[in-house]
């Protein structure tokens, strides 16, 4: 059936206007349209129609559920919608996500190679490892949007565990996390960025929660200059005929995210490092330690720092 939704468009349309790039933000599982889309300020600013739904199993969309990992066929619609309406253009789709929908669209972009580009927020990466000793609130609401309590937490585990399909990206994808996320263990951003590798850039915020909800403003403006250059990146040909065009896209996005966050926050570039959870596959508790090390590779070189983006890094 038909998703409901909101859609903004950036600035006064005019006849004649070229089209713009589409950002459809995918909610998670306690959020609706009509709260995502009150985030659309940063991407109108940069020139991004957005484009906010309800996922099947969630607001509107509750009788169109339970809520699936097999929905990732949504970007069909959206690019039906593109396709079909002269104010977008179709080379230049884009899905943003948080929790659950950022799950959703990394989904999407591996089975849909007309995406331009993913972004995710506090998503979960490989939750077969860790969901059965997840947090009460946090099983009960699984349930809730399954509408089975025996099986929400087997079924949405190997359902959105995206270690399987990673391989398939091939669009650059923004990778957020939140060190402080008491719902999804912090390093789940960290172990998608280090699989994707050059298609990914990665933005730390150490004390971010699940969402990053108290960093909404900054997380966004990064996203919307982020995909915006990505966008200016995609003018010529239809999509990313390589994996080698889509890095080179990402990178060029990320040094653009760079200068302007130094030029408009005045950050020092300083060698950061994200603060790591501690976390055992074979243990039965998950907690997040103080100040332990860093357990993936990254860059040498130093990244811009800001009081609330503390930094983006390509991993």
């Amino acid at each position: 059936g038909a998703l409901p939704a909101y859609l903004a468009m950036p600035g006064e349309r005019q006849t004649g206007r070229p089209p713009v790039a589409l950002v459809t933000l995918l909610n998670g599982a306690s959020t609706a349209k009509e709260e995502t889309i009150a985030w659309a300020a940063p991407f109108l600013a940069s020139n991004l129609a957005v484009l906010a739904v309800d996922s099947p199993g969630t607001g509107e969309a509750t009788a169109l559920g339970p809520y699936d990992a097999d929905h990732d066929d949504i970007a069909d619609g959206v690019m039906e919608l593109a396709a079909s309406e002269p104010l977008f253009d179709p080379r230049k789709v884009a899905l943003v996500g948080i929790s659950l929908g950022g799950a959703q669209a990394l989904r999407c972009a591996a089975y849909d190679r007309r995406l331009m580009a993913a972004v995710t927020v506090t998503a979960p990466f490989e939750p077969t490892r860790w969901l059965r000793r997840a947090s009460p609130l946090l099983l009960s609401q699984l349930a809730y949007l399954t509408g089975d309590p025996e099986t929400a937490s087997v079924e949405l585990a190997t359902g959105f565990d995206l270690s399987d399909v990673v391989d398939q990206v091939r669009c650059p994808v923004f990778a957020f996390g939140g060190a402080r996320d008491v719902l999804v263990p912090p390093t789940e951003t960290q172990r998608l960025a280090a699989a994707l590798g050059d298609l990914a850039t990665l933005s730390w915020y150490p004390k971010g929660g699940h969402c990053l909800y108290e960093y909404l403003p900054a997380w966004t403006t990064e996203a919307a200059v982020w995909l915006r250059a990505v966008a200016e990146a995609r003018e010529v040909g239809e999509g990313w005929s390589t994996r080698v065009d889509a890095a080179a896209a990402n990178a060029f996005a990320r040094e653009r995210l760079e200068a302007v966050i130094q030029s408009i926050q005045g950050a020092e570039p300083s060698a950061g490092q994200p603060i790591d959870d501690e976390f055992d596959a074979d243990d039965e508790e998950y907690f997040e330690a103080e100040e332990p090390s860093v357990t993936t590779e990254r860059p040498a070189r130093s990244e811009p720092q800001a009081e609330q983006r503390r930094e983006a890094r390509h991993l």
